[in-house]
């Protein structure tokens, strides 16, 4: 046994994936939304009893430390790495120098989080020793169970200060080089941190690992800018991450759904007020991949935003840009020109705010077409063609129409005359490819190709009779599907069942073939002998008739040439051919 595959029998893959996606029972597999690609359909899918997941919309899959190399970007011995820290194993003896070596190798990102983690206890304990600044976040309704949940800190001024700090992590182990190089402090004449004298968010990963912090000034004159994030790096992109996710996740899931707020605490307050299912930007508008992330947990979003003009500007950016997720999203404004914390301490009712949110489309198009009669007819022009390309970005053809004729009644104009004007925004490539496939002979049978993966599958997940494929049948198969079901029929030979899998995989060459066949034994396909005898035999039919068409051309062009030579040959090869399918009563 290898340390990779002792640590792969410590975990099941369905909690190790749980922490990243939302998985829902679909039969004997669990599915969810990808989280490595955008996509509008729940098309990753986890097998519990092979221990495997397997994406059918961009291909990707593996095991579950497959899945960690991906999600986490690290290497196999980093995702082993990873998942021994998080769960506080013991790493028997014989694996330790294996281990040890991985270590080494992962070293960057575990310097990263280690200070980070190391920092965020270190000033969590400074905070709840400044009088001051708990008065502060006390007069600001951030009780000491809020600074708990949220990992709040503070970290006092001065040389003394850090130097006291960079002393006691020394002790652990974590050198100032490596705050210096997490940007945690920055080192001149003297050693200091630009989070100093500033209240601290810990910023947390979904797992919920310290990965960064933002820090906000609180005392009166204090002329630095409000806020301060840590800087961007390989470790941190605040384009990517939510504050808050890890301490929403549960609740989200729960609720199915999720608050979207602009700043930490807007987030913090909404927690406090029951909606812990809040996340927030951090200084950023919301991007594609705070959706992409917010997707794999939930399907509705309330982006809680303020009513001004900047904030209705942020909704209008979202709305353009959001289609190609499986995702309701609703706007809240703010009324009064309020924030959420001040609007919940004002004693606003965010609960009936929330019950009064419009769809995003609706805002979008409200706002947008606003008084549309009245405006010149390029503005009008102009305003078509924005709303028109919104809806051109949904794949939907059903949703299409409900937003088409929602923008053709707010604007005055005809369903054809908006539908007209999306089909004119539209790519031109996708208009095209779709024609040409369209156009496709024969579209309605299924390929010889997806045959042979239907076989496969339930050659993978049933115990049919495999005397059914014999080496004639297997003759018939493309050189990659014969080298897969030869491989299979020698291991099933020579392992348990339950084990057979496992042992077929790792003896197929190849990462795209292994791909392959993660891909077929994620499919169901319920059939008992003689239907497995029937689909051989129709995939013997096909062959057939696919072997004759191929002869036709090759005497064709032997004709074309005047060149007879191989001839013989051919009519041989189609005459054994024809004498085996004729014994099989299949011709």
């Amino acid at each position: 046994m290898t340390l990779f595959e002792w640590v792969k029998e410590q975990f099941d893959i369905q909690s190790v994936v749980g922490e990243y996606v939302k998985l829902q029972r679909a039969g004997t597999y669990l599915k969810g939304a990808c989280p490595f690609h955008s996509e509008t359909d729940a098309s990753f899918t986890v097998s519990p009893d092979r221990q495997i997941f397997y994406c059918f919309g961009c291909l990707a899959g593996g095991d579950l430390l497959t899945f960690i190399t991906k999600v986490e970007n690290c290497s196999p011995i980093q995702a082993v790495q990873h998942l021994v820290e998080k769960n506080s194993l013991e790493i028997p003896e014989k694996f330790k120098n294996e281990f040890s070596r991985g270590e080494a190798n992962g070293n960057a990102k575990n310097k990263y989080l280690t200070a980070c983690d190391s920092f965020q206890k270190w000033i969590h304990d400074a905070l709840k020793r400044s009088s001051i600044a708990l008065e502060y976040l006390e007069d600001r309704g951030i009780t000491k169970e809020l600074i708990d949940v949220f990992g709040i800190g503070y970290l006092p001024g001065g040389v003394g200060s850090a130097g006291q700090l960079v002393k006691e992590l020394r002790a652990k182990g974590i050198l100032l080089s490596d705050l210096v190089d997490t940007g945690l402090f920055l080192q001149g004449r003297n050693i200091h941190s630009p989070f100093e004298e500033r209240i601290i968010f810990p910023i947390r990963d979904v797992i919920g690992r310290c990965i960064g912090f933002g820090g906000r000034v609180f005392r009166p004159g204090d002329e630095r800018p409000k806020y301060y994030n840590s800087r961007e790096s390989d470790f941190f992109q605040k384009r990517q991450i939510l504050f808050g996710i890890s301490a929403a996740k549960t609740a989200m899931q729960k609720s199915e759904r999720v608050f979207l707020v602009e700043g930490y605490t807007d987030c913090v307050a909404m927690y406090k007020a029951g909606f812990e299912e809040t996340v927030a930007t951090l200084g950023t508008a919301c991007t594609q991949d705070h959706l992409k992330l917010l997707a794999r947990f939930i399907k509705r979003v309330y982006m809680v935003y303020d009513g001004d003009k900047a904030g209705k500007a942020a909704v209008l950016r979202i709305a353009q840009n959001c289609w190609e997720f499986d995702l309701e999203l609703f706007v809240m404004c703010i009324p009064d020109g309020n924030d959420p914390a001040s609007f919940i301490e004002g004693g606003g009712d965010m609960a009936q705010l929330a019950k009064s949110a419009v769809d995003l489309f609706t805002f979008f198009v409200d706002e947008v077409g606003s008084d549309f009669q009245a405006k010149p007819l390029f503005d009008k022009m102009t305003v078509g063609k924005r709303i028109a390309a919104v809806i051109a970005r949904v794949k939907n053809p059903f949703k299409q129409d409900i937003l088409l004729q929602q923008a053709s009644s707010v604007l005055g104009l005809s369903f054809g005359a908006v539908k007209s004007m999306m089909r004119g925004e539209q790519d031109s490539r996708d208009t095209q490819s779709s024609t040409k496939d369209s156009a496709l002979p024969g579209e309605e049978e299924a390929s010889l190709e997806s045959i042979e993966e239907q076989v496969l599958s339930i050659v993978l997940n049933q115990p049919v009779e495999m005397d059914l494929i014999d080496d004639f049948v297997v003759g018939c198969f493309t050189p990659k599907m014969q080298e897969f079901l030869r491989i299979w029929k020698r291991v099933v030979h020579t392992v348990p069942r339950e084990q057979a899998f496992d042992a077929f995989v790792q003896e197929v060459p190849g990462e795209q073939n292994k791909l392959l066949v993660l891909r077929a034994a994620m499919q169901e396909h319920e059939v008992n002998d003689a239907d497995f005898k029937l689909l051989i035999a129709g995939f013997c039919r096909r062959y057939w008739k696919k072997a004759v068409l191929g002869l036709r051309a090759d005497i064709e062009k032997m004709r074309e040439g005047e060149d007879y030579s191989g001839m013989d040959g051919l009519l041989d090869s189609l005459a054994n051919l024809k004498r085996e399918m004729k014994a099989r009563g299949l011709v």
